[in-house]
C-alpha cells in the first residue's frame, strides 16, 4: 500500500514537473467518443493532451509515424482531448490537466489554450497578450461554438510548429484521425518492445538509446536519464511522505497531551 502511494505520488510529480507526454496516433477515421474509447480500452488513457511546444513535437512525431499526411481525406486533422461538451463555453482536458490559459477570449469562452491575438478579450482577461507567441493556440475565430462544435481538432503543416487548432463536431458524420496519450513508463525504459512502440523506426530508437537532443522524451536525452530522473522523483516523494507523516504524528501527540492536561473537573 505504501509503495503504491509512493509510486502514484511520484508519477504525479514526474508529469507536473514537465517530464512531458508521448502519443500514439491512429490513421483510422473515428467519431470523438469512439476515439476516446480506443484510448481508454487500449492504454487506460485519454485523447491527446497537448499544452506546449514539446507536446507538439511528440504529437507531430506520432502523426508522422502513423503515416498521416496532408494528402489524406481530412489532411492531418486529429481529435485531441480538449472539449467543452459538458460545460458549453468552458474548454477542459479530459484527463483534467490544468489549462495554461485561464482567461476568456473576446466571446467570453474559456479557451484553455490561448486564443489568437485577434480574439483577445477587451479587458485582456488572463493576460492574453503575453501568449502572443505561445503554441499551440487557437486559430482566429476559434473556438466558434457554432452548431455544437464541442471538440478540439489539431492539424499540422510542414513542421510541428506549423500547427492549427479549431473545434468541430464529433459525431460519426464528422470523423477524424486521432491520437491517444501513450503511457509514459520510465520503469520500462529498458524494455525494447515498449520503446519501439514509441519510435517509428530502428534508427530513431537507437538515437534515443544513445542520447539525442531532438529525439528525446522531453527533459531526458536517453533512457538512463529517464530512469535516473524518475528514481529521483520517487526518492523525493518518499521524503515528502515521511515529513508529512512526522508532522501528523507530532500534531496528534500534542493534541493528546493538551487533552490530558486540561481534563474537565468532575
Amino acid at each position: 500500500m505504501f509503495l503504491n502511494t509512493v509510486m502514484a505520488l511520484a508519477a504525479v510529480i514526474h508529469l507536473s514537473n514537465g517530464a512531458g507526454r508521448i502519443y500514439k496516433a491512429f490513421d483510422s477515421l473515428s467519431s470523438y467518443d469512439a476515439a476516446q474509447a480506443v484510448c481508454d480500452n487500449n492504454y487506460g488513457t485519454t485523447l491527446a493532451t497537448v499544452i506546449d511546444r514539446a507536446d507538439l513535437f511528440w504529437l507531430y512525431y506520432a502523426m508522422d509515424s502513423a503515416g498521416i499526411d496532408s494528402s489524406d481525406v481530412h489532411g492531418t486533422q486529429m481529435f485531441i482531448g480538449l472539449n467543452d461538451r459538458d460545460n458549453e463555453g468552458v474548454f477542459r482536458w479530459i484527463d483534467e490537466t490544468s489549462c495554461p490559459f485561464t482567461g476568456t477570449n473576446i466571446d467570453g469562452i474559456y479557451t484553455c489554450l490561448p486564443p489568437s491575438q485577434s480574439d483577445c478579450a477587451v479587458n485582456d482577461n488572463g493576460d492574453c497578450s503575453s501568449f502572443a507567441s505561445y503554441l499551440p493556440q487557437w486559430n482566429s475565430g476559434e473556438p466558434s461554438n457554432s452548431n455544437n462544435e464541442d471538440y478540439g481538432i489539431i492539424a499540422f503543416g510542414s513542421s510541428y510548429t506549423d500547427v492549427s487548432l479549431n473545434d468541430g463536431h464529433g459525431g460519426s458524420g464528422d470523423s477524424r484521425f486521432f491520437a491517444c496519450n501513450y503511457p509514459l513508463n520510465p520503469l520500462l525504459a529498458n524494455d525494447k518492445e515498449y520503446l519501439q512502440n514509441i519510435f517509428k523506426n530502428e534508427e530513431d530508437y537507437q538515437l534515443f538509446l544513445n542520447g539525442n537532443d531532438e529525439l528525446s522524451i522531453v527533459g531526458f536525452n536517453n533512457k538512463n536519464d529517464l530512469v535516473n530522473n524518475y528514481e529521483s522523483y520517487i526518492i523525493g516523494s518518499i521524503i515528502v511522505i515521511m515529513i508529512i507523516s512526522i508532522m501528523v504524528y507530532y500534531v496528534n501527540k500534542n493534541k493528546n497531551k493538551l487533552q490530558n492536561e486540561y481534563q474537565p473537573l468532575v
